[in-house]
């Protein structure tokens, strides 16, 4: 009976060694997808941003240069459109997952950059709007010295946020994998062994039985 006994735990053994190592794999398939899948919805929210900050420079310089003041109107409302959009990308781009540099940058840089840029753009845009050639001069003035380096500031911190992500999935990829091809190499061992007992103990009981056959002749 304890032969037999021990072949069944061996199997139970074996059969549970095996579903370990398949979970584990699995969970760190599924962890490496969730974290990509994060990193690339934000590497989307950071791409959209630095588009609007493009494109809200080039209507800033539209708007200047343009002296029908039914077009200046209707680029004003575009911008303003932009300024709401930013604002709710960005709130969904702070309410995911951040790195320590992710946080650095979002939290610390550019609260530095946006109330210098965003009042200037601002006054820049009434400024351009008025009949006012000494005004209009003001406008420029504001847009090539604050504005426009400004948003390259942010435009470049966006750069450097989608660059952090990146090498985020990179890093994240790498370890996953690692760690996949270490519990595979575990996994082949511990299944390895588990079997080879298996067998053994097997061949131990069909020695018993026949043992006990011949006996009994």
């Amino acid at each position: 009976i304890f032969p037999v006994i021990t072949m069944v735990v061996a199997m139970l053994t074996f059969t549970a060694v095996t579903f370990y190592f398949f979970n584990r794999s699995l969970e760190e398939a599924e962890e490496l997808i969730s974290v990509n899948s994060i990193e690339s919805q934000k590497m989307l929210l950071n791409s959209q941003l630095m588009e609007l900050a493009r494109s809200r420079t080039r209507l800033t310089l539209q708007i200047i240069d343009t002296a029908d003041p039914f077009e200046q109107d209707e680029i004003n409302m575009q911008l303003e459109g932009f300024a709401a959009l930013f604002s709710s990308l960005r709130q969904q781009l702070v309410e995911l997952p951040l790195s320590e540099n992710e946080k650095i940058v979002l939290h610390e840089d550019h609260p530095k950059i946006v109330p210098v840029i965003l009042p200037a753009q601002r006054e820049a845009v009434e400024l351009a709007m008025s009949d006012d050639v000494a005004k209009h001069e003001k406008a420029r003035e504001l847009l090539y010295n604050i504005v426009l380096p400004g948003q390259q500031q942010m435009i470049d911190s966006f750069g450097k946020l989608i660059s952090l992500q990146q090498q985020r999935i990179s890093d994240e990829s790498r370890a996953s994998f690692a760690s996949m091809n270490s519990i595979k190499q575990s996994g082949i061992f511990l299944i390895g062994f588990s079997f080879l007992l298996t067998l053994v103990l097997l061949l131990v009981v069909i020695v018993r039985i026949r043992r006990v056959q011949t006996e009994l002749k």
